[in-house]
């Protein structure tokens, strides 16, 4: 059974849908594309969410070189000494084993696969291939993105940064920039952690080991986390673009950088509770039904119970002219008199000896074979429904169904007291309103509608009670803005 629907539902698909309309109109700089080629790898326990989440955030700057930007997962295995010199950091054939004291760096593709040190130079190779589309191939723009979240020491934090520097030899380019991101976890337990980190960092910066290193922690200034690096990510993913731009020739040069970064955007959140909010209040549930007279109206029946949309048929060149009349057994020498149109049914289906009553029901029987199958008058009536009531009023059409269901089947024949024609156009309407089969499409039909009906005010109540959970906007000025748009 699905979860009842709920007003931050709602906002929540509200904001997905500005984000959508916001992100189509900026952040794709069209026309401009990474000026070099570019090799993205990530390091540390959560790496592969890493990947993606550059990766993500990329191809939106630059969809068209999906086929060409490069994003690697890298992961290390220690042997028996866990402080080792950097050298000692190599990338392994794939039949070769784990050297004693020794860390082993193993490389995998996007799709997973592992990538030996001829598969990552030949990686390297792909991005200057003649079918890339980079502005400039005298450099390869290397990035490197460090997850911290699994380190507990310096000295773990040391591995990482040495495999990376394995990598970036492994790749065997001429001409390399490089960018580093050590993405710190300051999470909640880990504040001394980070410190040892910063150290390790920043002994190995000036001792001159490491290239331009941008370090971004999760903890922010006002002390909330970026628990799942998503904003993280978000700016090293855009330093990298800007350093591989014509403007980022000079912006990274060999040092460490932080970033104090905040994310200017609209308060979408906000915004997408006022304007829910407001269209809720707009819009509330009807679910009051009119008088009866009306109720009828509404459903489409005629004073005689009959479908006034079947009604509507042209049934007109069924109809007898006057001199066919004429043609039905009938007294000679007052025939005339007798196929009056102004004749009553009755007495003329008399003095033809029932022919009148035969003819009405052949000629129906024609009627009946050119007229829709009673599943599309099913869909037509249901239409013609939705046009008329709303949810809430077909909900509540729910709690006298026994009485309109009555109705529906409560066509009333004609009498013959009516004159000729007026008799057989009432007659045909009757028996088209009140076949069986039609009926049963109209009702299920009307059925139909009245469980959706219920299922929408169930899921309407729901909504509303959960309003109540809803935090207070602060910012008055937003709310009337939006509120009154």
């Amino acid at each position: 059974m699905s979860e009842p629907l709920r007003v931050q539902t709602l906002i929540r698909r509200f904001e997905e849908k500005l984000r959508r309309m916001d992100d189509d109109r900026r952040d794709r700089p069209a026309g401009n594309g990474p000026r070099f080629p570019m090799l993205t790898v990530c390091l540390g326990r959560e790496a592969e969410a890493v990947r993606r989440n550059l990766s993500d955030r990329l191809f939106h700057l630059w969809p068209q070189y999906r086929r060409e930007l490069r994003f690697l997962r890298a992961e290390t295995d220690c042997g028996a000494d866990d402080l080792l010199d950097r050298e000692a950091y190599y990338l392994p054939d794939r039949e070769a084993d784990s050297t004693p004291g020794q860390t082993r760096v193993r490389c995998f593709d996007g799709d997973g696969s592992s990538l030996d040190e001829e598969g990552l130079r030949a990686a390297v190779s792909d991005l200057f291939g003649i079918e890339t589309h980079f502005a400039d191939y005298d450099t390869l723009l290397l990035c490197v993105a460090i997850d911290t979240s699994g380190v507990t020491d310096g000295a773990g934090l040391g591995r990482l940064l040495d495999a990376a520097s394995a990598l970036q030899r492994e790749t065997r380019a001429d001409n390399v920039r490089t960018l580093w991101a050590v993405l710190l976890d300051e999470g909640h337990g880990r504040e001394r952690i980070g410190e040892e980190l910063r150290r390790e960092l920043a002994r190995q910066m000036d001792a001159g080991d490491l290239p331009a290193v941008l370090l971004l922690s999760n903890r922010r200034s006002d002390g909330r986390l970026d628990a799942g690096w998503d904003h993280c990510c978000h700016a090293a993913a855009d330093a990298f673009a800007v350093s591989n731009s014509e403007l980022g020739g000079d912006l990274f040069r060999e040092g460490a950088y932080t970033a104090a970064w905040r994310r200017e955007e609209k308060p979408y959140d906000a915004i997408s509770q006022i304007c829910v909010c407001a269209l809720l209040d707009q819009f509330p549930l009807r679910a009051d039904l009119p008088e009866e007279e009306e109720l009828r109206r509404r459903l489409d029946l005629s004073r005689e119970y009959t479908f006034q949309f079947i009604d509507g048929g042209d049934r007109s060149g069924y109809l007898p002219q006057p001199f066919q009349l004429e043609l039905f057994p009938l007294p000679a020498p007052r025939r005339a008199e007798w196929t009056d149109p102004q004749t009553t049914s009755r007495e003329f289906d008399q003095r033809t000896f029932g022919a009148w009553s035969c003819w009405l029901d052949h000629t129906y029987e024609k009627i009946a074979e050119n007229a829709p199958e009673p599943s599309r008058r099913g869909r037509e009536y249901e239409a013609l429904l939705r046009e008329r009531f709303s949810l809430g009023e077909l909900a509540a059409l729910g709690e006298r169904r026994d009485a309109v269901e009555r109705w529906l089947r409560s066509a009333k024949p004609p009498t013959g007291d009516l004159p000729l024609l007026a008799y057989a156009e009432s007659l045909w309407k009757y028996r088209a309103s009140s076949d069986p089969e039609i009926v049963s499409a109209l009702l299920d039909a009307l059925g139909r509608l009245i469980e959706e009906g219920r299922a929408f005010v169930e899921d309407w109540r729901a909504v509303e009670q959960s309003r109540a959970a809803l935090y207070r906007i602060e910012d008055e000025d937003l709310a009337r803005f939006y509120r009154d748009l």
